[in-house]
């Protein structure tokens, strides 16, 4: 059967703060040339839509306007530069009041940029230094919970076939000591350039260590390393997936629901749709990172831990350095297949990724979470913590690996009685009625038991033999008189 996804699911909001586009004396706009250069939700369409008439109409279908207008930046002067969104270019209030910016004005068509007063400096990232056998790319966030290209998704009861992105894909805290030196594990829906792809592609599954460094005004500076299995395809439709390699970050909460096409987490989970726009406008409307975010509207607490760690990153699209790895068990033992599943039957690595979780279930899937996962390598020699000790320790009141019912009661429970173990267990219910092969006999006893089954003629050992008949009495007579009375 031949699977049709169609584009509108996979595209997500890209939202690309410090990237700019330079003003022209022209911009493309869908209002009827209102005087706002316009480019869907981001900076970087912002960017592309704005940079020549053809992208604008033909890329953009928007109209390309040379009439007076004004648009927001960051920039210290008027220099032609836009340093915003979309929302901060709408008007002077939301520029100046909202995004901290400066409104600039440009004449008929080119006539000059209007410099005003000095205003803010936004931070320029810097793009870490890649090191041999790294590479660099950028990065944004998403949560939309449509299925994604890659199946890793489960089908809620009573919507049909409209899937839903599994829990499990939001970020969670990796396990101490990694071998990637990796704070978090998550998963990231990849552009081409990294094998993503319409259905099933081939960068489906596979893991990346990615590092970035925060640059969210006042948390500058603080490198962490993630590893990112890809479960979503980015699609070239977007300006930064189509240039190259760009992981768009699973991050519950994170998707801007005034602009993304595929937000279809109402719909689909309405039971989260105030977590999942929890921190939609998180650094969109305003510039400062403690606001526009709660990750604690969420029930579930897989999906809130993901929208807390993503948060913790104080990563507003950073360019980040990168390299494939093999996935860690961790990552590699999460759902993604299809046909897909049902909620009904939800894997437990589609629920959840945390101790515990709030799923059905939820995989515990690193030592010292509590619980002894063979599938991840955790036995009694790996992973004392969860499996405990190998040695037995007859006693402690834990019936470890090691230790049996009839090795340690105490510990194991009493063994159910077993007939024929040589051993007559009164207390298991045993008797010789039962289990003659354990309890021998019951006719040798000196008791005359009838609830055995014992009399005279079964068990004379215990009951005597029985008393004589008249019969008996006259074969051992033989007299005339018994003759007679027989004839």
């Amino acid at each position: 059967m031949k699977i049709t996804i169609s584009k509108k699911v996979f595209f997500h909001l890209f939202v690309v703060a410090t990237w700019s586009s330079q003003v022209t004396g022209a911009y493309c706009n869908w209002g009827g040339c209102s005087g706002v250069p316009q480019g869907c939700c981001d900076e970087s369409a912002l960017s592309w839509c704005n940079a020549n008439e053809n992208q604008c109409e033909s890329g953009c279908s928007g109209e390309w306007c040379t009439n007076a207008f004004s648009y927001c930046s960051w920039a210290s002067t008027c220099d032609g530069t836009i340093v915003s969104t979309e929302y901060c270019n709408a008007s002077e209030g939301q520029c100046t009041v909202d995004c901290g910016g400066n409104w600039c004005t440009n004449g008929n068509g080119g006539g000059g940029p209007t410099p005003p007063g000095p205003g803010p400096t936004p931070p320029s990232p810097t793009p870490p230094s890649p090191t041999p056998g790294t590479f660099t790319a950028t990065t944004t966030r998403y949560w939309d919970c449509s299925g994604g290209a890659c199946g890793c998704s489960f089908l809620p009861t009573g919507l049909g076939n409209e899937p839903v992105h599994c829990h499990s894909n939001a970020m969670f805290t990796a396990p101490a000591n990694n071998e990637y030196g990796a704070s978090f594990y998550g998963a990231a829906a990849i552009s081409a350039s990294l094998g993503g792809g319409n259905w099933m592609a081939e960068g489906c599954g596979k893991c990346w260590r990615v590092t970035g460094t925060s640059n969210a005004a006042g948390y500058e500076g603080t490198e962490t390393t993630l590893v990112l299995k890809g479960t979503n395809f980015c699609p070239d439709g977007n300006p930064m997936c189509g240039a190259g390699a760009h992981f768009d970050t699973a991050a519950p909460g994170f998707d801007v629901t005034a602009y993304s096409f595929a937000h279809t987490c109402p719909e689909r989970e309405p039971e989260e749709a105030a977590g999942f726009a929890a921190c939609g406008n998180w650094l969109i409307t305003n510039n400062d990172p403690d606001i526009n975010c709660d990750c604690s509207l969420f029930n579930d607490g897989v999906l809130k831990a993901g929208c807390e760690n993503f948060y913790s990153l104080k990563w507003d699209n950073p360019v980040v350095t990168y390299e494939e790895v093999d996935c860690p068990p961790e990552l590699s033992a999460l759902h993604c297949g299809y046909p897909y599943a049902t909620e009904v039957n939800m894997p437990e690595t589609c629920a959840s990724n945390l101790d515990g979780g709030d799923g059905p279930g939820g995989p515990d899937l690193y030592c010292g979470d509590g619980i002894c996962t063979a599938e991840v390598g955790e036995d009694c020699n790996t992973c004392v913590d969860d499996c405990n000790s190998c040695v037995e320790e007859c006693g402690d009141g834990i019936c470890s690996m090691a230790e049996a019912c009839d090795s340690c009661p105490s510990d194991c429970g009493v063994c159910p009685p077993v007939c024929g173990d040589g051993y007559c267990d009164d207390l298991a219910g045993e008797d010789c009625n039962d289990c003659s092969e354990d309890c021998g006999s019951c006719c040798i006893d000196r008791s005359c038991d009838s609830k055995y089954g014992e009399t005279c003629s079964s068990c004379a050992t215990d009951c005597r033999a029985c008393p004589p008949t008249d019969d008996d009495m006259c074969y051992s007579q033989n007299s005339k008189d018994c003759l007679d009375s027989f004839w």
